[in-house]
């Protein structure tokens, strides 16, 4: 019994001996086999910050539009060319961790290019650094990788980072619909390359991104994967003071952003007052305040019922109509008098063939202010068809009147004497000399 449970003791002492020597085997080969396996660990590593990563979204790879906001953040950076150095830090274009052709990552950031330089960064004494920079517009698509290099002789000092990073499209901009709003109008703001398609806050201020006013706000949804459009329309309150704004945007906690130079002139001006017309009161209304007054004090009605004002409208309308009137009388009046004949053109009753005259003396002249006037007459069968010219008033004028035979009295330039030219000359009887031949018949005129 002694000797058999010895011998168990020392097999079983055998196997765990063997069994210790064959895992350190095992662990020593993988160590030989794949020596960085056990130093990736510590390998000097970048990581993209989680703000530009979109849950979801690109497998969790950080993606944008050129000039977002990029923070990138330094581990492990413990070699003694960069511990408590500057590094330069790169964008090349593709996957460091699959390197075109199955290179290695280090190869891949020493030889692949254009190398676009962000800037420089500080290692501090535990290896680490973190960094800011404004993606560049130089890379505007693809998918970027992050290198760093060491300042001594710019070979590669980090190889891995958590990429790619993939650009969507140019950088996010705003516009405005008008540059010039009142208070009360409305204006829309507009944007595109907010990629991927998120929430957009939209405002406009005294200023972008500082800590000036907000006169209004809002939020808009960008839409399309590469073109990151959106529309917002902005009423301006009545109180907003008027003078120079902007409008501006940003997104992601900030990681998109116009930025101080991106924001679009918006200029307030006061609203235009409105004239208040105030409707003529009716016939009903003013009987109404009329009788209102009446029931009240009694300072509002006067005479007829009717209201001051209203009756202040009545006596100013019949004013106006009466002196319309007269001036329409006025002008009638004076057509009327215009039409009239002159003074010296009126005269007494129409001259007839003669006499008797009273006060006619053969030596005298005409009276003053007489008309000529030819009168003709059809005279009987054998009679001369002539008659002589006549004056009026008063008086006859021109070749023998008819009552004084062979008498003319100063004649008139103006009329031919009677008869006139064209008439042949006269024979026989005349009637200015009745009885001369004792034939024709008797003298119309008298004795």
């Amino acid at each position: 019994m002694h000797r058999s449970s010895r011998f168990r003791l020392t097999a079983l002492s055998r196997i765990a001996l063997l069994t210790t020597l064959a895992l350190a085997g095992l662990a020593t080969m993988a160590l030989f086999q794949s020596p960085d396996v056990g130093a990736a660990g510590l390998d000097p590593v970048i990581h993209w910050d989680g703000n530009m990563i979109y849950p979801g979204q690109n497998s969790g790879y950080p993606w944008g539009p050129v000039g977002e906001l990029a923070t990138v953040h330094g581990d492990n950076f413990t070699g003694s060319s960069v511990l408590g150095q500057a590094i330069k830090l790169a964008l090349i274009q593709g996957d460091v961790n699959n390197p075109p052709g199955g290179g290695s990552s280090y190869e891949f950031c020493k030889l692949a290019g254009p190398k676009i330089a962000v800037g420089q960064a500080n290692v501090d004494g535990s290896g680490k650094f973190d960094f800011n920079f404004t993606w560049p517009a130089a890379a505007g698509s693809g998918m970027y990788s992050i290198c760093a290099y060491n300042t001594l002789d710019g070979l590669p000092a980090g190889n891995i980072d958590d990429g790619p990073f993939t650009v969507l499209s140019g950088a996010p901009s705003v516009a405005v619909s008008r540059t010039s709003v009142g208070q009360g109008e409305s204006i829309t703001v507009t944007g595109k390359n907010w990629t991927p398609p998120q929430d957009v806050s939209v405002y406009i201020a005294a200023c972008v991104d500082c800590d000036g006013p907000i006169v209004i706000a809002g939020t808009a949804h960008s839409s399309g994967l590469h073109a990151g459009t959106f529309s917002i329309a902005f009423t301006i309150p009545s109180g907003a003071a008027p003078g120079d704004y902007v409008a501006g945007a940003n997104a992601h906690g900030g990681v998109l952003d116009v930025g101080p130079t991106g924001g679009k002139q918006v200029t307030i001006i006061a609203a235009a007052p409105t004239a208040t017309v105030q409707p003529s009161p009716t016939v009903a209304q003013a009987t109404a305040a009329a009788g209102a007054g009446e029931s009240g004090s009694g300072n509002n009605t006067s005479i007829l019922g009717l209201s001051p004002l209203v009756l202040i409208v009545l006596v100013v309308g019949i004013g106006l109509l009466l002196l319309a009137l007269i001036i329409l009388l006025a002008v009638m009046l004076s057509r009327r008098g215009g039409k009239k004949p002159p003074a010296s053109a009126l005269g007494g009753s129409t001259p007839g063939w003669g006499g008797p005259y009273s006060g006619y003396d053969a030596d005298a002249p005409p009276p003053a202010g007489g008309t000529v006037q030819q009168n003709w007459r059809t005279l009987p069968p054998g009679w001369g068809d002539q008659t002589p010219p006549t004056v009026s008033p008063g008086m006859p004028q021109g070749d023998d009147s008819p009552t004084r035979a062979n008498f003319s009295q100063v004649p008139n330039p103006a009329y031919p004497p009677a008869p006139p030219p064209n008439y042949p000359a006269p024979g026989g009887e005349t009637p200015t000399q009745p009885g001369m031949y004792n034939e024709g018949p008797s003298n119309p005129y008298g004795s």
